[in-house]
């Protein structure tokens, strides 16, 4: 992968809560159509992690580029209008709107931001079909269980036709058919070209979809590679028992 062809780029990203170091350096590059599942221990900085990328926290250091665009000083509106959205690990759906209507909402403005004339109505319909949520339809968003609530959020992110989903936590409360279908929802949606950077506790789910893997251990990057070398790797699996790390 080069960096001009990347879609996402985080580059020597650092973030200092205080005196303490939650991100150092870290380098993650997205190329068109990859998934990248990135896993680590509880407090690793995982979500701090979505924040930077996705403009809810502006970091100490380093830089992020959308398209090739430095947007690390632009807001979550503005990254949201290049082509990025977000998933996030605390539902936050519209609870009075159905189903359908979350959906309908984020392709209308989609539609307005982007001049696109596709119809938001259309758009919504298939999502929701998409998405396995179709006899859910009518059903308003806060009536949902946690797991079609969760695949709401991917629906309506999805409705604003991005280029790069940043994906927290998405099969948290899945049935074992609803994770098989996001499974298959997000390898069909990355042969379509979208960009993916995934965080989920499910490692099977993360290990069958994603392209490489990077796996944060205290901050930093501990490796980036393929699925099969990140579960071989003895560093990782010391990370996940809460043994020392020792750098290579």
């Amino acid at each position: 992968m080069t960096a001009a062809a990347a879609t996402l780029e985080v580059e020597k990203i650092e973030v200092r809560f205080g005196g303490l170091v939650v991100l150092a350096g870290i380098d993650i590059a997205v190329d068109r159509g990859e998934v990248i599942g990135l896993l680590g221990p509880n407090g690793a900085g995982k979500s701090t992690l979505f924040n930077v990328i996705n403009g809810l926290l502006p970091p100490h250091a380093g830089t992020v580029r959308l398209g090739g665009v430095d947007v690390t000083k632009a807001g979550p509106d503005s990254r949201a209008r290049r082509g990025l959205a977000r998933t996030f690990q605390n539902l936050e759906t519209f609870g009075v709107l159905t189903v359908r209507e979350n959906v309908l909402v984020a392709a209308e403005i989609s539609r307005r931001w982007s001049g696109r004339r596709t119809s938001p109505s259309a758009v919504a319909d298939e999502l929701v079909e998409r998405v396995g949520l179709a006899s859910l339809a009518s059903e308003r968003a806060d009536a949902l269980a946690t797991g079609p609530a969760r695949l709401l959020e991917v629906a309506r992110a999805l409705a604003t036709s991005p280029s790069v989903l940043l994906l927290d936590e998405p099969a948290s409360g899945l049935t074992e058919h609803e994770t098989a279908n996001l499974r298959g929802l997000l390898i069909e949606l990355a042969a379509d070209g979208l960009s993916v950077v995934l965080v989920d506790h499910n490692a099977n789910l993360v290990m069958s979809v994603s392209h490489r893997v990077a796996v944060l251990h205290g901050g930093r990057i501990l490796t980036i590679a393929t699925p099969a070398e990140v579960q071989a790797d003895r560093r990782v699996q010391d990370a996940y028992l809460g043994a020392p790390v020792v750098s290579a």
